[in-house]
């Protein structure tokens, strides 16, 4: 798909995009997304490397085992997805460039991303009730990086001004709330962070401030 984008410059790059993606067929998608050169594009007059965000629907991403569709829109469409005025027609839905990438990340390494989300809501709680007692789930945002050493690498933006928080979490606890998940989602919370297409602890902090707002 043909799109125009405006450089800092002031030029204009005509460039084809693809507005859908089938990963089967390009599976050397998941790693330019991964890399961060998904989507780049250079300036043909002053030479500086742009990134694009383009809403992208990919076709036939395995998650957990299963090949599922995901929409991804830019960070900036996420207040008219949770006013209900962007329909997604895909399993799965990530909004902005990080979660993107967490999302292949758990396709790469063959992880489920409902267990991912139930355990950074426990992740987040054991820091509220060791140090945030003030904070929330509006205040931080919690993105997984890295796997290590059988180890998850979160990245927790927001505990502290100008800071990010690394704890390192072991996979056998990844396991043991992926081998917990049939009682776990009896409990209303947890199956709301999961319920599709938006499987995200994100949702939580962003359902209770528009509460507020309301």
């Amino acid at each position: 798909m043909k799109r125009d984008i405006v450089c800092h410059c002031g030029n204009t790059i005509q460039q084809d995009l693809p507005d859908t993606i089938d990963v089967q067929e390009d599976p050397q998608v998941i790693q330019r997304i991964l890399e961060g050169s998904f989507m780049e594009v250079t300036c043909d007059s002053c030479g500086e490397t742009l990134k694009p965000d383009f809403p992208v629907h990919f076709k036939n991403l395995t998650i957990a085992g299963e090949p599922l569709d995901l929409d991804y829109l830019p960070e900036l469409e996420r207040s008219q997805f949770f006013r209900n005025k962007i329909e997604i027609s895909a399993q799965r839905l990530a909004i902005g460039y990080p979660e993107l990438r967490e999302k292949m990340l758990v396709s790469a390494h063959d992880l489920d991303d409902r267990a991912l989300e139930i355990l950074k809501f426990l992740l987040a709680e054991k820091a509220f009730d060791k140090d945030l007692v003030e904070k929330s789930f509006n205040d931080i945002a919690i993105i997984l990086n890295d796997i290590e050493s059988n180890q998850l690498v979160f990245y927790v933006y927001g505990l502290k001004n100008e800071e990010v928080a690394v704890p390192r979490i072991d996979m056998h606890l990844y396991n043991k709330v992926l081998e917990s998940m049939p009682e776990r989602l009896e409990n209303e919370l947890y199956s709301e962070i999961v319920n599709p297409p938006y499987v995200s602890v994100n949702k939580i902090a962003i359902e209770t401030e528009e509460e507020e707002d309301s």
